[in-house]
């Protein structure tokens, strides 16, 4: 009996050691699996990694371990969070006047004349938590948002594009008349080869002492929207076009990042400017002070364009999640999904966004992702404007008159109503 339950007892064992070793195994070729995908992707930012704080960080340098998963937030020099809140000038009046009486300090206040908003930044010095604020300062008036500062990243090829969304290739795409198109993005290199045609206008909303971005992001949007053909070997979809470009994007010992009152000041001056078209090729998460911003912006009849984001999830970035906003996904030149592009009902179109040339620092290279399918739906977008169309859902309407529509029938969480394609390109 004895000898028996000796068997028993080296078979099982035998049994749960090679389970694990095939557990790990299977571990090992998932995770190659995914290391090898994620390096034919885009680069796009994952979750940070917790980190063990011993000393309060240098503003804005580090993301604590109590953020959002998907997202940073600015970290004042005392290691508390910042907040924003915005309104009308008469309801942050009153927000000023609960965050002191709750203990806070009003760190800084600026004006959006433009979007006829006001916008605070505080420091809630643990007094309160942002949750008892939001609802303090909703209880005294309406139409005051309160959140995070959220640090927001790029949303960062062959010429196919052109001819898949029903263009000439061999053509220029010249506007029937001028439109405004603005960026809020990094800054763009004026002495790339062709971008010296470009009709830009650009300022910076960032503060004294920060570190622009890098150029090539921003410059490869531009490339698409707006370079003549034949002054390189990009050429954009909306010749034409007036672009204006909001600098707000900074380095910081994380990398490139856009703060979300940066964010504000770049809108409200694109606002002021009267532009058609605001791209932003921009992800983070949801945000409630972002909401009332793009609410405001939409109302006053600027069309708000933004990419679904990279990380390959089933919700959508913010402000391309936004309902005042039109959401773009990215597909390859066979009109499939791009593989790490965020899928979600708010998804509106598609556009050519996988191994697309642009211009880039060293002349062209070839990028992938929703914020270069968001600058191409912005060039076909300020098509339909010059014939007429107005408005967010004017613009809806006009496009979905032309779409492919992919995937199911209809309008659907990956490809939205399809394919937007430009017709009458001269």
């Amino acid at each position: 009996m004895r000898v028996r339950l000796a068997l028993l007892l080296v078979v099982l064992t035998s049994s749960v050691a090679g389970a694990a070793i095939a557990d790990v195994a299977a571990h090992t070729t998932l995770a190659g699996s995914a290391e090898a995908k994620a390096a034919r992707s885009e680069p796009h930012p994952g979750p940070p990694k917790p980190v063990r704080r011993q000393a309060p960080p240098r503003a804005g340098t580090r993301t604590p371990d109590s953020a959002p998963a998907f997202g940073r937030t600015r970290v004042l020099g005392n290691g508390n969070f910042e907040y924003l809140a915005a309104g009308t000038p008469a309801a942050i009046d009153r927000a000023e006047d609960l965050v002191r009486q709750a203990q806070g300090q009003v760190l800084r206040r600026e004006e959006l004349r433009s979007l006829g908003l006001s916008l605070i930044a505080l420091d809630l010095a643990g007094r309160i938590s942002s949750a008892d604020m939001q609802r303090r300062i909703a209880a005294a008036g309406p139409g005051v948002a309160l959140d995070r500062n959220t640090i927001f990243s790029a949303s960062a090829g062959r010429a196919y594009a052109q001819e898949m969304i029903g263009a000439k290739a061999t053509g220029a795409c010249a506007l029937s008349r001028p439109v405004r198109i603005g960026l809020i993005d990094g800054p763009v290199d004026t002495a790339q080869r062709g971008l010296s045609n470009v009709p830009l206008v650009t300022r910076s909303v960032l503060d004294d002492g920060d570190s622009p971005a890098d150029t090539d992001h921003a410059t490869g949007l531009v490339s698409l929207i707006a370079m003549p053909k034949g002054l390189s070997d990009v050429s954009g979809l909306a010749v034409g076009a007036d672009i204006f470009s909001a600098v707000a994007f900074a380095r910081d010992d994380a990398g490139n990042g856009m703060r979300l009152d940066h964010f504000a000041r770049g809108l409200d001056w694109l606002v002021a400017e009267r532009v058609d078209i605001v791209n932003m090729s921009i992800s983070g998460p949801e945000n409630r002070v972002l909401a009332r911003l793009l609410s405001s912006a939409d109302a006053g009849g600027t069309v708000l364009v933004a990419a679904a984001g990279n990380e390959g999830r089933g919700v959508v970035s913010y402000p391309a999640a936004d309902p005042n906003v039109i959401a773009i996904t990215a597909v390859d030149a066979r009109q499939r999904l791009y593989g790490a592009a965020n899928t979600g009902s708010e998804i509106a179109f598609a556009a050519p966004g996988v191994d697309l040339l642009v211009a880039s620092g060293d002349g062209s290279g070839y990028r992938s992702g929703t914020s270069y399918a968001t600058a191409i739906a912005s060039a076909v977008i300020a098509h339909e404007i010059g014939r007429g169309a107005r408005g967010r859902q004017g613009v809806i309407d006009s496009l979905r008159r032309d779409v492919r529509d992919l995937g199911q029938p209809g309008r659907d969480k990956r490809f939205g109503w399809g394919l937007l394609q430009l017709s009458g390109c001269q």
